[in-house]
């Protein structure tokens, strides 16, 4: 279903400005890290709708890679994608990640909101719903934890129902296991209905493509 698709380990060459950011970012939130070496497994979910999308979620990538109590391992292809439950002529480039890490669940979910803002997301005051945005980071799943707080709710509750998410989640991890439905992300996939088949999920290229490698610089 999902074809051939390219997927790097990481992009290579990370921006002075993403380490710089990375490194403020982990500063002000003194965040708390497990005793051993990157425990946790974690998924997260890039997006973005306003201004160079794909370089910014290539930064933000790197922002994340270079986090002393992170290690990115795979990202997947980028795909230009509809938008969804929102009115809004700008379509989103998207991409899933899955990362290695010592940070709790709660510790990383404030380390991807300071980078949402430190990459010029605005969060308009009075305005309800979903907005355009340069910068949408999620943090889908962790481990197979199931948590319900009032600030974080894992695995993301929209995971199944958005093929935005789904299509670059299975490329990378189709056997990455849902707590909550009991079933592989390749199994979801599989039981979707017609109605959220994947007809507004396209993929393209991440800036600086060239064959099978990234040689990336902004």
């Amino acid at each position: 279903m999902l074809g051939r698709y390219f997927v790097a380990s990481c992009f290579q060459k990370p921006a002075a400005h993403t380490r710089d950011l990375a490194g403020q970012a982990s500063g002000r939130l003194g965040c708390a890290v497990s005793p051993d070496s990157f425990l946790h497994t974690a998924c997260i979910g890039l997006g973005s709708n306003l201004g160079r999308s794909r370089s910014l979620l290539q930064d933000a990538w790197h922002a994340l890679s270079v986090h002393p109590a992170c290690s990115a391992q795979i990202i997947s292809s980028a795909y230009s994608t509809k938008p969804v439950a929102m009115e809004s002529n700008h379509w989103f480039i998207n991409a899933v990640g899955l990362l290695k890490t010592r940070l709790s669940p709660h510790d990383l979910f404030e380390v991807l909101r300071q980078l949402e803002l430190d990459f010029g997301r605005i969060l308009p005051a009075g305005k309800s719903g979903y907005q355009d945005r340069t910068l949408d980071l999620d943090l889908l799943l962790f481990d197979d934890l199931v948590i319900n707080t009032a600030e974080l709710t894992l695995p993301h509750p929209l995971l199944h129902k958005r093929c935005f998410v789904l299509v670059p989640l299975a490329e990378v991890a189709p056997q990455l296991w849902h707590p909550l439905l009991k079933k592989t992300i390749a199994q979801i996939m599989t039981d979707l209905p017609p109605a959220m088949e994947a007809n507004d999920v396209f993929r393209v290229e991440w800036c600086g493509v060239a064959g099978d490698s990234v040689d990336f610089d902004p």
